[in-house]
C-alpha cells in the first residue's frame, strides 16, 4: 500500500521557492550559454575568414611567395588555427592552392557553386567548421575554403557549461535551505495564531489576544481574528441577555397563572371572585400572548426571510400607522408634516414590504405617544439627496448616554420607561425590519427633544 507523502505548508512552499528559482536560474545560464556559443562561433568564423582572405591576398597579390613558402607562412604564424585548413579555387573551380596536407575539406563541386552563388556560407563538418567566402578583391573571382576547429573556444564554453550547471546545484541547495528557513520564519505568526484559535471555545471568547499590529497581511489576519472574536462574543452576549430577559418577561405572568391557579383550586370563591379571577387570568395570558408574539417576529430576522417588496407612498404608510396608533391611545395627539412638495408624489415613494414598514413606523409613533409627557408626538418628512428622513419626535424624558447605546437591544427599557407598560422589544422589532430594507435609524436629543430619525432611499 502507498500512502500519500503528507507535506506540510512550510515545505510546500520552500520547495515552491526552490523551484521557481532553481527554473529561473535555469532560464538564465540558458541566455548565458546561448549568447555565449553565439559570440564564440561569430568570432571564430570572423577570425577564420580574416585568415583565409589574407591567405588569398598573399598569393593571389604578392607574386613572389610560391606555395611552399606560403604554406610554411600559414604553418608558422603566431595566430594559427588549430587544425587550420585553406583551400583556394580559381574561376574554373580548380583547386590552386591548398594549405597544409595533412589536413583535408571535403568538398564537391557543388559546393564551390553554391558559395559562388551565395557569397559566404557557413557550416559545420564533424568537430572542424567551414567557411566558403567568395573572394572578390580581383576580378578573377576565386573561391576560398577555410576550415579549423576551434579548440579553446569550445574548451572555454566546456567548462562555462560545466560551471553554471554546478552554480544550478549549488543554488539549489542554497535557494532550499534559505527558503525553508524564510518560509518557517514568515509562518512562526501564523502558526501562533492558529494555536490560539484552537484553544478557543464558547466560554472564553472575551479572553484577551494580543499580536503586534503592522501593516502585512498577518496582522490584517490577527486583526480580523480578533474583531471576529469580538463579533462572536457580543453575539453570543446578545443572545444569553436575550434568553435571561425572555425567562423573565415569561416567567413573572406564568408565576401569576400558576398562583391564581392554585388559589381557584383550594378556596371557596364567589361568582363576583370568580369573574375577577378570570379576567385576571385573561390579561396575563393577552401579555404572554404579546410577548410570544414579539419573541416569534424577531425570530423571523434571525433567518433568511424572502419578503416581497413593492413601490409605496411614504405619506401613505405613515398615515396608516397613525390610524393604528390611534385606535391603541384615543387620546393621542400627533403632528404630521412634510417638508416637500406634498403635491409631487413622485418624491415619497420608497419600495419595500408594506406589512413590515407599517409594524416599524406604527411602534416608533406609539412609543413617542406613550413615552411623551402630554401624549403628543410630531412627524416630520424631509428630502435628503437621494433619501427621505422620517423624524418622530416626543417631548418627554431624555435618555441617558447609557440608554442611548442598548436602546435598540431586545428586552432593554430606558429609565424613562418606569411605570410604562411594555416588554422593551418594540424598538428592537424596529431596528430590524429597517436593517432588511437597508435603511438607516438613529437617535438625537437635538432641541431637548427625542428625535428617532429613520432614512430610506427613494425609489
Amino acid at each position: 500500500i502507498i500512502y500519500p507523502i503528507q507535506m506540510t505548508l512550510r515545505l510546500r512552499l520552500a520547495l515552491l521557492f526552490s523551484v521557481l528559482v532553481t527554473v529561473i536560474l535555469i532560464v538564465i545560464n540558458l541566455i548565458i550559454i546561448i549568447s555565449y556559443s553565439d559570440f564564440r562561433r561569430s568570432e571564430f568564423y570572423g577570425r577564420l575568414e580574416e585568415r583565409a582572405r589574407t591567405t588569398a591576398r598573399l598569393m593571389i597579390d604578392v607574386k613572389e611567395i610560391d606555395h611552399d613558402l606560403l604554406r610554411l607562412i600559414d604553418k608558422n604564424t603566431i595566430n594559427a588555427l588549430y587544425e587550420e585548413k585553406v583551400l583556394i579555387f580559381d574561376k574554373a573551380d580548380q583547386l590552386i592552392y591548398s594549405s597544409i596536407d595533412e589536413h583535408t575539406i571535403t568538398y564537391h563541386p557543388e559546393l564551390i557553386s553554391k558559395v559562388r552563388k551565395k557569397k559566404r556560407i557557413e557550416y559545420n563538418e564533424n568537430e572542424s567548421e567551414v567557411l566558403g567566402i567568395l573572394y572578390n578583391e580581383s576580378s578573377e573571382g576565386y573561391v576560398i575554403l577555410a576550415s579549423a576547429f576551434d579548440k579553446y573556444g569550445k574548451r572555454k564554453l566546456n567548462n562555462l557549461l560545466y560551471t553554471l550547471a554546478a552554480s544550478i546545484v549549488v543554488g539549489l541547495l542554497l535557494t532550499a535551505i534559505a527558503a525553508y528557513y524564510f518560509v518557517k520564519q514568515s509562518l512562526k505568526p501564523i502558526e501562533t495564531l492558529n494555536f490560539k484559535i484552537s484553544a478557543v471555545t464558547e466560554s472564553n471568547l472575551q479572553e484577551k489576544f494580543d499580536f503586534k499590529e503592522g501593516p502585512d497581511e498577518i496582522s490584517k489576519l490577527a486583526k480580523n481574528f480578533k474583531d471576529m472574536l469580538e463579533r462572536l462574543s457580543n453575539a453570543f452576549e446578545m443572545q444569553r441577555s436575550f434568553v435571561q430577559h425572555a425567562s423573565h418577561e415569561l416567567r413573572t405572568p406564568l408565576a401569576t397563572l400558576t398562583s391564581q391557579i392554585e388559589n381557584i383550586s383550594k378556596k371557596q370563591l364567589t361568582e363576583t371572585q370568580y369573574k375577577e379571577l378570570l379576567v385576571s387570568l385573561r390579561e396575563d395570558l393577552d401579555k404572554l400572548t404579546r410577548i410570544l408574539n414579539s419573541l416569534l417576529f424577531l425570530s423571523r430576522f434571525n433567518v433568511k426571510m424572502e419578503m416581497e417588496f413593492t413601490v409605496l407612498h411614504l405619506h401613505e404608510l405613515i398615515i396608516k400607522s397613525i390610524e393604528t396608533v390611534k385606535e391603541h391611545l384615543p387620546a393621542a395627539k400627533i403632528y404630521f408634516n412634510l417638508d416637500l412638495d406634498f403635491e409631487n408624489e413622485d418624491l415619497l415613494r420608497v419600495k419595500g414590504n408594506e406589512t413590515m414598514l407599517l409594524v416599524a413606523f406604527t411602534n416608533l409613533i406609539e412609543n413617542a405617544c406613550k413615552y411623551s409627557y402630554d401624549d403628543t408626538a410630531d412627524i416630520l418628512v424631509r428630502s435628503i439627496d437621494n433619501n427621505l428622513e422620517i423624524w418622530i419626535s416626543n417631548n418627554g424624558g431624555l435618555l441617558s448616554e447609557k440608554d442611548k447605546k442598548n436602546i435598540f437591544q431586545p428586552f432593554f427599557r430606558g429609565e424613562n420607561s418606569y411605570k410604562k407598560r411594555g416588554f422593551g422589544l418594540g424598538l428592537s422589532i424596529v431596528k430590524r425590519i429597517l436593517d432588511v430594507h437597508s435603511a438607516a435609524i438613529y437617535y438625537t436629543d437635538q432641541n431637548h427633544k427625542n428625535n428617532f430619525i429613520v432614512s430610506l432611499s427613494k425609489f
